[in-house]
């Protein structure tokens, strides 16, 4: 299965390693793995394996997701690996190197190993699946479809022995069908090597009959949010979990609470769901390019779904996750698709020539908040900063942080008098972030916020939400950011008599 100057290497032990030796056949060896092993060709001339010349680098191998077109076919949903010796001398060797590495899975000799070719991801088993689970609701088939791409059930199970079980399952427990078959999801990763898949399905009817069964619900501020993992070989479907939401999910799941399913969340991960990671003679830019780079432009398809790439919050984003969005139909604002997303977060006119920061702006639209009170144009006003060196703090009346205490109070279930009022709020207003502070010197219900915390224009809005980010009520440890620490430095090194105070 390997091709020539190509390098297989796994993370992890094998879970299973048989080796065959027989005269009168092949000699083989199967790995059996918990989770894909990475794939890397070596490079030529400093060119990528389609020939194109992507810079100078000294590095000599590059990342794929699969070794040909043929395996591209068959790595998302299986990554058990077949290796044919050329020579017979190699499995000795091979056997020396795993009792040197003293691994905890040590390879075991057989006689023989019938192989009995099924095609169980054939084009035409994998079509009559997609075209089976689109006729179903979304959610049913998000979690079918994770059935085959976590390789807990192959396209036989699906079609042959449990698709009119699935059916009757969708039939009966009509909304809470998803629950079911999301408890089915967990089982099979638990379930007695013995047991069948479909009595697996049986034992889970049973623990959860129709009148019982509880499906999941989310808190106010939160919503049940499906998550996608892309690896670089598969797609790996979770969830839904409770998930914080944004701006941005709660606007439109206002319109209709079913819209909050047209949101993913999408993680870039290894094969062991820990962020990426390179070997130093490595070159990922060719893979980043194409594997990460081809899902950010191209989006991909989940259940019958396109999703494309809508945005991500800096704190996203530096875990490799962002938001992918798929079209719909608003009630109130008709067909919404990323590009009308965007378009309707505000005025970013001035940082379109500077992605990074035109990135960064609209990321303050998907930072995950609480939802607070609402507040009408003639409530808020903007007003001069303190200083040239300092972003400033905005400040709200204590009328208004009575009423943003209230309200997360209401939302968290809790009694007034259980906990402390905050004095300090981080949070995100139309295009304006920081943090506000109670001012007792204000009246009624009044927001001022610094000139310096709008980061863009927001035009034409009378009432909108404050959100909360964090809330707080006792002291925090404060720390100087990047920029700051070398002003610190500049400043403490021009003033010698500083130094004596503070020490070395």
């Amino acid at each position: 299965m390997t091709k020539l100057g190509s390098h297989v290497s796994a993370h992890g032990l094998p879970s299973l390693l048989i080796m065959t030796h027989n005269a009168s056949y092949s000699i083989v060896i199967l790995f059996d793995l918990f989770v894909p092993p990475s794939f890397e060709v070596q490079g030529i001339n400093n060119r990528a394996p389609d020939g194109t010349r992507h810079g100078w680098s000294s590095k000599t191998r590059d990342r794929l997701s699969a070794l040909d077109d043929v395996h591209a076919r068959i790595a998302p949903y299986a990554h058990q690996l077949r290796i044919v010796l050329a020579n017979r001398d190699d499995l000795s060797k091979f056997e020396q190197m795993c009792h040197i590495s003293q691994g905890s899975c040590r390879p075991v000799r057989v006689s023989r190993v019938d192989a009995v070719p099924k095609n169980l991801f054939s084009n035409r088993y994998i079509h009559d699946l997609y075209r089976w689970i689109k006729t179903m609701d979304w959610k049913n088939a998000f979690q079918i479809e994770g059935y085959l791409r976590r390789d807990l059930l192959n396209t036989h199970d699906l079609l042959f022995a449990l698709q009119k079980p699935f059916e009757r399952v969708i039939s009966d427990y009509r909304d809470d069908a998803s629950e079911v078959l999301r408890l089915f999801s967990v089982a099979l990763r638990m379930r007695n090597m013995h047991e069948t898949p479909s009595a697996c399905l049986s034992r889970i009817l049973a623990n959860h009959p129709i009148r019982v069964l509880k499906s999941l619900r989310a808190p106010p501020g939160r919503f049940l949010c499906h998550h996608v993992v892309i690896t670089p070989t598969r797609i790996l479907l979770e969830g839904p979990f409770v998930t914080p939401s944004n701006r941005i999910v709660r606007h439109y799941q206002d319109h209709d609470s079913a819209l909050s399913e047209r949101f993913v969340r999408v993680e870039f991960r290894e094969e062991d769901n820990l962020q990426y990671r390179w070997d130093s003679d490595v070159d990922e830019s060719w893979f980043l390019r194409h594997r990460v780079g081809g899902i950010l432009r191209d989006g991909f398809e989940i259940g019958g779904r396109e999703f494309e790439f809508l945005g991500y919050s800096m704190s996203g984003l530096h875990g490799h996750a962002v938001w992918f969005v798929a079209p719909f139909r608003d009630p109130i604002e008709g067909y919404v698709n990323a590009e009308t997303i965007r378009m309707s977060l505000g005025d970013f006119s001035d940082a379109r020539r500077m992605p990074s920061k035109y990135a960064a702006r609209m990321a303050q639209a998907f930072t995950p908040t609480e939802p607070s009170v609402t507040i009408r144009r003639g409530q808020w006003e903007e007003q001069d900063d303190l200083g040239p060196h300092t972003d400033g703090v905005g400040t709200i009346s204590p009328e208004l942080g009575d009423m943003i205490w209230d309200k997360n109070c209401r939302a968290r279930g809790n009694l007034r008098e259980n906990g402390i009022k905050p004095s300090a709020y981080q949070f995100r207003f139309l295009g304006y972030k920081g943090v506000l502070v109670v001012d007792h010197r204000l009246k009624g219900v009044k927001m001022r916020l610094r000139s310096s915390q709008r980061t863009f224009f927001v035009h034409d809005v009378e009432v909108a939400e404050l959100e909360i980010v964090k809330s707080f009520c006792h002291p925090e440890p404060a720390q100087l950011n990047r920029s700051v620490v070398p002003l610190t430095r500049t400043f403490l090194c021009d003033r010698r008599d500083l130094l004596d105070l503070i020490g070395p």
